[in-house]
């Protein structure tokens, strides 16, 4: 009502509330996006103290060595698909041999990408569950440590983002946006094959009308005429099957499709066939145990909990878009089947989504049960279960506080010792080895003279 009120006080003055309502909504979105991504920044300036690990570090090997010239899959192997190190090459262009490089371009990039979760959750939860989820993203992204950052799967949902807000913004009918969101995608597909399950959410999810699951029998059905749906999903089509194609093209033309066939897609699909040759009929209670210990145990019980309050209060016209993402996401983390870390990056930003809807809802229902307990005139019940409620809300705030301050001082730390602290990093991956890595760089340093031919046996890439 006070909102009202304003709105019919400056209309007086100027213009209709209806013409100013809009403008308003849009200065308070801006607002919390603004709030968002400072509080995002906040969190994660630490990781510009992120050492390169193996993965990053042999990106940066093969991408420094296309700057030299050299063809990849013929002079330079990894067995990941191309879009990744030529990704890299840009970065060792733009900022050298240097350690800190990947954390400046994670922070970077999870600016970009907590925009992206803001825009996406708005859409459908409002501005609070959006602002909560870009900062639960932002934490889980950055309790990953440096093993996530700046891998195949980061990339990947960032353009799966920009596919699908060409597809779903203004203006849908537009040929040429349509074929910009397939172009998008189709750059996903190339840093990892998974993105092949975002292909449906894009075609689908921006236009089905999800209004009708909270009816009886819940049936789905399109929210535009079928042959404007044609027309959009012909135009996706044609740019996602024209960067596929021209990546295609390229290693033929090249002359090292054979290199590209053998040395890369065979050697990928052998690869990926590992896990389920060995485990067999185990493999299922090998994907049920390493979902919740990669995922987390509580984002699995956000999804879980958040399908549970959906199914009751008949809100799926507003989740639907949601779950259909997190089970894009998993399916593409599930299928590579050998569970790494990073690939569940895919799955963060949508389980964030709905825990910001769960917090938002529990606060809507508490303010309910607050006004009836005041109502009924028990006024130290509610007292204490005020004060036990903002207990129980504090206590993961100050965790999440307490982590960020102690990052800050191993920030004060690599800031006055770069080297020592790289080589004593405290949270570094079993198969690391960092302190013999740093030991090898400072030897190199010290004793590497021009011209000098040097063999660093190892499967780290680091010291190279």
């Amino acid at each position: 009502m006070r909102m009202k009120a304003d709105f019919k006080s400056s209309a007086s003055e100027s213009a209709p509330a209806t013409e100013l309502a809009p403008n308003y909504l849009d200065r308070q979105k801006r607002r919390w996006l603004v709030a968002t991504l400072v509080l995002v920044t906040l969190q994660a300036l630490p990781n510009v103290t992120y050492p390169i690990g193996r993965d990053q570090a042999t990106y940066c090997v093969i991408g420094r060595g296309l700057l030299q010239g050299k063809e990849l899959y013929r002079d330079l192997w990894d067995i990941k698909p191309p879009a990744i190190f030529y990704t890299y090459a840009v970065i060792v262009k733009a900022f050298g041999p240097v350690m800190w490089s990947v954390g400046l371009l994670d922070i970077l990039w999870l600016l970009v990408i907590s925009y992206c979760v803001f825009r996406f959750a708005e859409r459908y939860l409002g501005v609070g569950a959006a602002f909560l989820a870009a900062i639960i993203n932002a934490a889980w992204h950055c309790r990953a440590d440096y093993i996530d950052a700046a891998q195949p799967e980061t990339f990947l949902v960032l353009f799966v983002f920009a596919a699908y807000f060409l597809a779903g913004g203004e203006g849908r009918e537009s040929t040429a946006r349509q074929f910009v969101a397939g172009v998008f995608l189709g750059l996903a597909f190339w840093f990892k094959y998974n993105a092949l399950p975002f292909v449906p959410l894009v075609l689908l999810a921006p236009y089905l009308d999800t209004s009708r699951l909270e009816v009886t029998p819940r049936p789905l059905g399109l929210a535009v005429s079928s042959r404007r749906w044609s027309r959009n999903a012909v135009g996706f089509l044609v740019g996602f099957l024209t960067v596929v194609g021209s990546v295609v093209l390229y290693f033929w033309q090249a002359g090292l499709w054979e290199e590209f066939v053998h040395g890369h897609l065979r050697v990928a699909a052998r690869y990926g066939a590992l896990p389920y040759e060995r485990l067999r009929q185990l493999y299922w209670v090998f994907l049920l145990v390493n979902t919740v210990k990669r995922l987390g145990p509580w984002a699995t019980v956000g999804v879980l909990a958040a399908s549970g309050v959906a199914w009751k209060r008949r809100t799926y016209s507003r989740l639907g878009p949601i779950f259909l993402a997190a089970l894009a996401g998993y399916v593409s983390s599930a299928m590579q089947a050998h569970f790494p870390f990073y690939a569940f990056e895919t799955c963060y930003p949508f389980c964030a989504m709905l825990w910001a809807y769960l917090i938002v809802e529990g606060y809507k229902e508490l303010k309910r049960a607050w006004g009836k307990l005041r109502e009924n005139g028990r006024p130290i019940f509610v007292s204490s279960l005020l004060a036990a409620l903002t207990v129980a809300a504090a206590f993961p705030v100050i965790l999440a506080v307490r982590a960020v301050a102690h990052r800050y001082i191993e920030l004060g730390n690599w800031w006055l010792n770069p080297h020592h602290f790289y080589s004593s990093y405290p949270r570094q991956f079993e198969l690391e080895h960092l302190n013999g890595q740093m030991r090898v760089v400072r030897y190199l340093r010290e004793n590497l003279h021009a011209g000098d031919c040097i063999y660093v046996w190892g499967a780290h890439s680091l010291p190279y």
